[in-house]
């Protein structure tokens, strides 16, 4: 063999490991859908551009939440995004909500073993290929607000976590109470660390996430096995006074989300997704690193793409030991179809009946479609009063 061949062949088996590198941008938001409004919430996702993964806790799944927030984080992006919802929490669900142009879902499944029973909702867990090459973990979670139950499902969730090889990224409300500008919080937080390689993607000035006069950090982003290598930065939206104000018309979360921007390859100075600084208009953009500023698009919403936790594509299996298909598929969990205002069904033909006496005239049909105009008009009108207020404490 020429010393040539012979080099040919060292090259390959040198570059036959090389993975590309590749960003990835995430949003954990808790949506507190029991105390806001879908059009605000969902306003928020479409003013905002190149996140690849939300993770959206305390959303309203029997109430259409999934297929509004499918449908505005697509908005304008030129690419579907796929939803993963899941079946615990009664009434306040975890939502993962992810690019199909960039990740390919390997499987999904509540952490049902973290939490008792329903009333809680379980971590949500996918499997992603990011870029058809790298493939990690990322983790959805919202634990209890009453700090013992918080402290138990923080342990049950690091004794997860540390039995998983894949890289892992964790965000959603933790509750883990760290003072704001503050870097260690409660028991819960110690004990979830103290178990595990996880690393906190801390803003630099870890900006209070939660409204109210405590200034509490409550909201995380986690990096776990290699993800820790990935660079990872991140930053508070709607950072503005006026934001925890607004939560009193019942239309804003009284949580802030938090975005975080990763590079496989360790550098992130060229990630960088936009949320909108504020949740009514105007919208002014921030990033989360230092590229530049970018106005946030905006585009009519989708069709809906939900896939139910743990059913399809199949739950989460280690790399390398392959999806667990079974010989027969168990059947889909049924679910009650959303109920849409029909149309009005026309009568038969019929003889023309003696007109009306005028006393007794029956009301008008009520139109569906004008009741939710008129809806939105009222929504439009708020968001106007509330726009004022604003420039005026602001002068």
């Amino acid at each position: 063999m020429s010393r040539f061949a012979i080099f040919l062949g060292l090259c390959a088996v040198a570059f036959a490991g090389v993975v590309r590198a590749a960003s990835l941008t995430v949003v954990g938001f808790n949506v507190q859908s029991d105390g806001s409004s879908d059009l605000v919430i969902g306003r928020q996702l479409e003013r905002s551009s190149d996140v690849d993964l939300w993770g959206l806790t305390e959303i309203y799944r029997e109430g259409g939440w999934v297929e509004s927030m499918r449908g505005a984080a697509g908005a304008g992006e030129g690419v579907e995004f796929g939803a993963i919802v899941g079946a615990t929490g009664e009434g306040n669900e975890n939502l993962i909500l992810y690019r199909t142009g960039r990740l390919v879902l390997l499987g999904s499944e509540e952490l049902t073993s973290v939490v008792e029973g329903k009333r809680d909702a379980a971590p949500l867990v996918a499997r992603f290929r990011l870029d058809g090459e790298t493939e990690f973990l990322f983790v959805l979670v919202r634990l209890s607000d009453w700090g013992p139950t918080r402290r138990d499902q923080a342990r049950r969730l690091a004794q997860w976590a540390s039995a998983q090889t894949l890289p892992i990224v964790a965000a959603g409300t933790f509750a883990f109470e760290v003072p704001e500008g503050g870097t260690t919080g409660d028991e819960a937080m110690a004990a979830l660390l103290a178990a595990t390689d996880w690393q906190w993607v801390r803003p630099a000035d870890a900006f209070a996430t939660a409204c109210g006069q405590a200034r509490l950090v409550q909201d995380f982003v986690f990096a776990g096995g290699a993800a820790r290598d990935w660079g990872g930065v991140a930053a508070v939206s709607f950072r503005q006074n006026n934001y925890c104000k607004d939560n009193d018309s019942d239309r804003s979360s009284s949580f802030r989300p938090v975005i975080a921007a990763f590079s496989t390859d360790g550098r992130t100075d060229g990630v960088a997704g936009v949320m909108p600084e504020r949740q009514v208009g105007p919208f002014l953009p921030t990033t989360v690193s230092q590229g530049e500023v970018r106005e946030a698009r905006e585009e009519p919403s989708q069709p809906a793409l939900v896939t139910e936790a743990g059913t399809a594509p199949p739950p989460v299996t280690e790399a390398g030991a392959g999806p667990v298909v079974p010989e027969s598929p168990p059947p889909r969990p049924a679910t009650a179809a959303p109920v849409y205002p029909s149309a009005p069904i026309a009568a038969p033909a019929a003889a023309p009946a003696p007109p009306p006496v005028p006393a007794e005239t029956a009301p008008a049909a009520v139109d569906p479609e004008r009741e939710a105009l008129m809806k939105r008009l009222e929504a439009l009108e708020r968001e106007a009063r509330e726009i004022r207020e604003a420039l005026e404490d602001e002068e």
